[in-house]
């Protein structure tokens, strides 16, 4: 039995093996710190929630939008809510939009649920952004007090594309400054009337991941300064079936497709309108 005992001590263990034990733990504990991060983040956001600036703000305001064509309707779908929220690593400003007055209550909350804990989601991964910057600041002999003046910023936004009485098509976006590739972008295209939300096949047919590519590969074509990646110049090459997509003023929709996706990253998040 000692033999064996001694066979086995002497066995190496490999490095990757090692490297990949050692990996395995950090991602459980980053995992388990995201967990308590959103938590965290979910009570410093409630904290701030008082500084609400919605759109119909006084009885007198909303009135008066009342009495304006379409935006008096639009008022009453679409407010917003901003707030800045502060930790020892990261200051956060967020406006984020708030979907109100609908004919379903439930997908009302359904839409506002998914907002609030994206955002949620945003700030804790931020947050643990931040603090492994500033561990790193610090052990490459940088101050609490240098830190203070660079602390990481983040911003939460979103861009409104359309609304009005048969739609609402929004973007949420959020990026901090530790990076730039760490922005992220979500896409919200809600069927006011109907209380639910745009799919690309209601919009464009069940064959929509044709008729996309193809005009997509059409409107590439004339692209002559822009270098595509091989793969995209490819007959067998077709739009992802979860394309990110909104719907812009002219009840057109317009397909985003990821940076670096299809193009260099320079280039940015790439769009086109596609047209019925």
């Amino acid at each position: 039995m000692m033999e064996h005992k001694k066979k086995y001590e002497n066995i190496k263990i490999p490095e990757e093996l090692d490297q990949m034990i050692n990996q395995t733990i950090k991602n459980e504990q980053k995992e388990q710190n995201r967990k308590k991060l959103k938590k965290r983040w979910i009570a410093v956001a409630a904290t701030f929630a008082v500084l609400v600036t919605p759109l119909n703000i006084s009885q007198g305001f909303a009135d008066t939008m009342a009495g304006v064509p379409i935006i008096g309707q639009i008022a009453s779908v679409l407010t917003f809510r901003e707030y800045t929220a502060e930790s020892e690593e990261l200051v956060a400003e967020v406006t984020i939009p708030e979907v109100s007055e609908l004919n379903n209550q439930a997908f009302e909350d359904r839409v506002n649920v998914l907002i609030q804990e994206k955002v949620d989601q945003t700030l804790a991964d931020a947050q643990l952004r931040a603090e492994e910057y500033k561990q790193a600041y610090l052990e490459t002999g940088g101050t609490e007090e240098g830190y203070e003046e660079r602390k990481t910023e983040a911003k939460v936004d979103y861009t409104v594309y359309v609304k009005n009485e048969d739609t609402l098509s929004f973007m949420l976006y959020s990026y901090d400054s530790v990076a730039a590739a760490y922005a992220e972008y979500s896409y919200y295209n809600l069927d006011v009337k109907n209380d639910r939300e745009w799919i690309l096949s209601d919009l464009l047919g069940d064959d929509y991941v044709a008729v996309v590519t193809d005009q997509v590969k059409a409107q590439m074509s004339e692209q002559n300064d822009i270098s595509f990646w091989e793969e995209v110049d490819e007959s067998t090459w077709k739009i992802r079936e979860d394309i990110d997509f909104y719907i812009n003023a002219d009840n057109y929709v317009v397909v985003v497709f990821d940076k670096y996706e299809i193009a260099a990253g320079a280039l940015g998040r790439l769009e086109y309108e596609i047209v019925k």
